[in-house]
């Protein structure tokens, strides 16, 4: 499993830096956001451009560090039946949007 999320955060540091430009806004959307949902994806998904595509790039302990210190995205983590260390990205559209990857 930590060689997936090795391989994982390869890919989306050597993705497109534009995608970078809106890593920020993908976490700040985390907190105001309207709609959160957990996604699954799997290694062929994150391995491809299509699927790491999808993801902002984002410092992955960031990001768990704020789905920890929410404790209604933990509860609707955990009902999605993934933990942090599943997380392996996120996306946000709108601000108000915002779909947490995690691996399958």
């Amino acid at each position: 499993m930590n060689m997936l999320k090795t391989l994982a955060l390869a890919t989306m540091l050597t993705a497109s830096t534009a995608g970078f430009a809106h890593a920020d806004s993908a976490l700040g959307a985390l907190g105001s956001a309207s709609n959160v949902r957990f996604d699954t994806i799997f290694e062929p998904q994150l391995l491809s451009a299509n699927g790491a595509g999808a993801m902002e790039q984002v410092d992955l302990d960031s990001l768990k560090s704020r789905i920890a210190q929410n404790p209604s995205l933990m509860d609707k983590l955990n009902r999605y039946g993934a933990s942090l260390d599943d997380v392996v990205g996120i996306t946000a559209s709108g601000g108000t949007d915002v779909r947490i990857f995690v691996l399958g």
